[in-house]
């Protein structure tokens, strides 16, 4: 999964990708790649960390 780095599912079956997606931090844009909701874009994640940990601390620094 490219949201969490979990083997057995992919990023559409993720419940964190899911979980930030019906709570409105991010969304998918025209060529999928996936947005914050004030149009920044997600970057990937570096060796050892998971994009949800990225999302989750820009959420809380944006006080979502």
């Amino acid at each position: 999964c490219f949201m969490c780095n979990d083997p057995t599912h992919v990023i559409k079956d993720c419940k964190f990708y899911n979980d930030f997606m019906d709570k409105g931090w991010i969304k998918r844009g025209d060529q999928g790649k996936i947005y914050f909701k004030d149009g920044v874009f997600v970057p990937q994640a570096g060796v050892g960390e998971a994009r949800k940990d990225k999302i989750l601390e820009y959420a809380k620094n944006k006080g979502w």
